[in-house]
């Protein structure tokens, strides 16, 4: 008896319409299909080894113009960045090939899309600042891999239980400054940058760039700090040289927002604690101008002590 009600593979239409129980690699169960991407048609399945579901990728004919053997090299590269990269991303289970095509097999997140969750409007404030701070980290580590993400938009991130987030989909990740003639011109509209749009060679401030849109439509900059809009803004600038923000500064203004956020919140929410952090910060400043005091103090009496020894001395 088969619990799966598997699909034999023989007479399939193709990648982009493998029914509910294809079984692939004899362990793989198709369950539904999720998304078509750019490359890929993508499904939600289950791995009956481990009986744990999983992201099961298609090579599909292209909608970026692309050559057969040019998506080919571009899909076999993704796996090979997943195989390797370690952090907030899929982790490569499989790679093969079958009477449809290429396929490859990645860790499922559970969560929902950051375009899922704006398709309701902006989360609160608190939530927003959160999912963007792991959002900043998320970019970092791909960064530290030496590779540009280059496809950040909304439904490409996965936010998670906590605010956790993942990125997913790296079919146009490269490595840092290195130009890839089979993706020149590759990016989503609205997303992409100048730079990418245009084939240059992509580097950290690319990622910038788009990251800074998304936190645009994630938060309600207007209600942030001055100085987070003024970050934004200079990280969206068409031309790279005039951008002189990077991912640790769009980092720095999102924590010191959500300090700001949560200093105006108490204040608003709980006038008491309000009123002991103000006490607090009025002891520390008192603290602080006493050792000071303290410190003039002695410096004028070591000179005056030298004054005195100078003219004993003569």
């Amino acid at each position: 008896m088969d619990p799966y009600n598997t699909v034999p593979l023989r007479g399939h239409p193709g990648a982009e319409a493998l029914p509910p129980g294809t079984l692939l690699a004899e362990r793989f169960v198709l369950e539904r299909r999720l998304a078509r991407t750019a490359m890929s048609a993508v499904y939600r399945a289950h791995d009956t080894f481990t009986d744990t579901p999983c992201i099961v990728k298609c090579l599909a004919p292209t909608r970026q113009g692309l050559s057969p053997a040019a998506a080919r090299r571009t899909f076999i590269r993704e796996a090979c960045i997943l195989a390797r990269l370690d952090g907030p991303f899929p982790s490569l289970i499989w790679l093969d090939r079958d009477t449809f095509g290429w396929y490859l097999v990645e860790t499922f997140f559970e969560g929902a899309t950051l375009a899922q969750i704006l398709a309701s409007g902006r989360p609160p404030v608190e939530a927003g600042l959160a999912i963007a701070l792991d959002l900043v980290e998320a970019v970092a580590a791909i960064h530290r891999a030496g590779l540009v993400h280059a496809d950040l938009h909304p439904g490409n991130i996965i936010v998670q239980r906590g605010n956790e987030v993942k990125l997913v989909d790296l079919g146009l990740a490269r490595p840092i400054g290195v130009e890839l003639p089979d993706l020149r011109g590759a990016g989503v509209p609205g997303y992409a940058s100048p730079e990418q749009i245009a084939g240059e060679p992509l580097d950290e401030s690319t990622d910038v760039y788009t990251l800074s849109i998304v936190l645009s439509e994630l938060l309600e900059v207007g209600q942030l700090p001055a100085y987070l809009r003024i970050i934004l803004n200079e990280a969206q600038a068409p031309l790279r040289a005039e951008r002189r923000v990077g991912l640790a500064d769009v980092g720095r203004a999102l924590r010191l927002s959500r300090g700001s956020h949560i200093a105006t919140h108490a204040s608003r929410h709980n006038p008491r604690s309000a009123l002991r952090l103000a006490r607090r910060r009025r002891a520390i400043q008192g603290a602080i101008m006493l050792v000071l005091a303290i410190v003039l103090a002695v410096l004028l009496l070591l000179v005056l002590v030298g004054i005195i020894a100078m003219m004993v001395g003569h």
